[in-house]
């Protein structure tokens, strides 16, 4: 039996812990150990009790940001030298760097799930940001392999940062978790979650920030009333944009935005539509897991979305980004096709490659092929 080390800040609920987890839930445990180390201490909205519960082996270094510069790579360091593991997967900026940093003589990758130069200065500011961005891709060079979760994030880190060492497994959606309910139960589920019973839900499921720019849809929603004022639209997430985007949502019929919840699954199932208006993604979890639960879709064409609907154009419409008219031209589209058929290629496009069982496999054939070296 192998151990795999996985390094990671924190097992803060989020994207890449869901993706996380569902490569670790999958795993074949007779091959493989799973160990996890983080860098800092849990946040309140953790999702460690989880990994607990699978039985998993836990390590913290419980460093802040500022410690880590000073200790983080002896503690771990010598944590690792105690632990032995036959490989460490890393992900996130800081868990990449101490990686790279520690020469052990055992294969290490890392996943890569944005757009380096473009998130992290969204995120920290540009000169902080940028700066971030420059040491983790110098650091993903020092290791065996960077997987990218999308074709577009492997062709960013080639061709803007020149490396050579990428491959490509595409997210996973957990379908035991993320599947559609019959309408009878939609209807129920609605009622529970205080939704309304007889209008179209266009759900909307993540950070509120500049980088998902909530404030476009929010803005442009008048417009889609005018059209048909039965179609309404649910925010689930919080960010910096919460506040503004309550506010303005305030002054426009059909907008709800209601906040973080831990039942994202629920919202899910009970809505009709899913649509993303983001400006930058690596491959989008909450599109993943609206089309596991049968949304047809409705998203912006940055590259990792069109990526998506290469794979099966009949899961729903692209709209240029930013473009109101272009957005406002695919939504008559959608709502006026025929929704089964969009519905079925959602959930057939998830089964086939979307699958969190099916992203795991192709991880632990990476293990197998660099352990074997």
């Amino acid at each position: 039996m192998k151990k795999i080390l996985y390094l990671v800040s924190t097992l803060k609920r989020s994207g890449p812990t869901n993706q996380l987890f569902n490569i670790i839930s999958n795993l074949d445990k007779a091959a493989y150990l799973p160990i996890i180390v983080t860098l800092s201490p849990e946040p309140e909205d953790s999702r460690a009790k989880d990994f607990v519960e699978l039985g998993i082996s836990m390590h913290s270094l419980k460093l802040s940001r500022l410690e880590g510069v000073f200790f983080a790579k002896s503690k771990l360091a010598s944590l690792i030298e105690f632990l032995q593991p036959d490989f460490i997967h890393s992900q996130g900026v800081r868990a990449d760097i101490l990686s790279a940093s520690l020469m052990l003589g055992v294969p290490k990758i890392a996943t890569v799930r944005n757009f380096p130069q473009v998130d992290l200065p969204m995120t920290y500011g540009r000169v902080f940001g940028s700066w971030m961005a420059w040491r983790q891709t110098r650091a993903l060079k020092a290791l065996n392999l960077s997987v990218a979760v999308s074709k577009a994030v492997q062709l960013n880190l080639e061709k803007h940062f020149y490396l050579r060492n990428t491959e490509v497994i595409q997210n996973g959606v957990n379908t035991d978790a993320y599947k559609p309910i019959e309408e009878r139960t939609k209807s129920s589920l609605r009622s529970k979650l205080d939704l309304p019973l007889n209008n179209n839900i266009w759900i909307v499921s993540g950070h509120l920030s500049e980088r998902k720019d909530p404030l476009f849809l929010i803005r442009l929603w008048q417009k889609v009333t005018a059209i048909d004022d039965s179609h309404i639209l649910v925010f689930i997430g919080d960010g910096p944009l919460e506040a503004e985007s309550k506010k303005l949502a305030d002054k426009i019929e059909n907008v709800k935005v209601l906040g973080r919840f831990s039942n994202v699954d629920e919202y899910l199932m009970a809505a009709d539509y899913y649509v993303s208006s983001s400006v930058a993604e690596g491959l989008p979890n909450a599109a993943l897991e609206a089309m596991a639960c049968g949304l047809p879709v409705l998203l912006s064409d940055i590259e990792p979305h069109k990526e998506i609907q290469s794979m099966s154009p009949e899961i729903g419409f692209i709209f240029k980004l930013g473009d109101e008219n272009s957005f406002l031209e695919s939504f008559k589209l959608l709502v006026n096709s025929d929704y089964a058929s969009h519905k079925q290629a959602a959930l057939n496009l998830i089964a086939s490659e979307l699958s969190a069982v099916k992203m795991s496999q192709k991880y632990q054939n990476i293990y197998r092929k660099l352990i074997g070296k």
